[in-house]
């Protein structure tokens, strides 16, 4: 048996046996304080056996859109969550799985399929994450910064900031600068995408 099973067997216990009991028994006579005095060691004890506060793990799953062309990619991540002052606090992203769809607007487009297993931390509900990609023409130089805001309810939202330069068909290195949007819902951990 867990902790956390044996914990609440016992809060179960005392809430329908010794805490009626106190109820019924006047607290002035002796038997009743003894019985009060039972009743708060065994809560104290139950107190003590309670697991800590303990991190909350939820995924997310949504799209990220080009500005160009409106294409829509798959965008997905985990947050952990940590207890503060009695309620859920989210404290780091990770397991970062997105499509980026950079389509360059003189030419050139590349959809960047992106694993990134980094631990990024949320302050405040807000992160940001640099990454870079280079490719294998002279020229060819991505650089994004993804950055979102994880509200403690509600779905997280941010964008995706674009910049650098990708070859088009000629292989002539085409401007890319834009920023792309991304929202998510939460989903069920086992549709996680691997």
């Amino acid at each position: 048996m867990s902790v956390a099973a044996l914990s609440a067997a016992i809060s179960t216990w005392i809430r329908h046996n010794i805490l009626g009991l106190v109820a019924r028994v006047a607290l002035p006579t002796p038997v009743g304080s003894r019985v009060a005095t039972v009743a708060v060691l065994a809560v104290g004890f139950v107190g003590l056996l309670a697991p800590p506060a303990m991190a909350k793990k939820v995924a997310y799953a949504g799209q990220v859109v080009s500005p160009v062309t409106g294409e829509a990619k798959s965008f997905a991540f985990k947050v952990r969550s940590a207890r503060k002052a009695g309620r859920l606090v989210p404290k780091a992203v990770f397991d970062l799985r997105y499509t980026l769809p950079v389509r360059c607007p003189g030419g050139g487009a590349i959809d960047l399929h992106i694993r990134d297993d980094a631990t990024i931390p949320v302050q405040r509900g807000s992160f940001t994450h640099p990454d870079s990609y280079t490719g294998h023409l002279p020229g060819d130089l991505l650089n994004w910064e993804i950055s979102g805001r994880v509200p403690r309810r509600g779905s997280p939202a941010g964008s995706i900031r674009v910049s650098g330069a990708y070859h088009d068909d000629n292989g002539v290195p085409q401007p890319c600068e834009q920023v792309m949007n991304w929202t998510v819902k939460r989903i069920d951990p086992s549709f996680f995408p691997e």
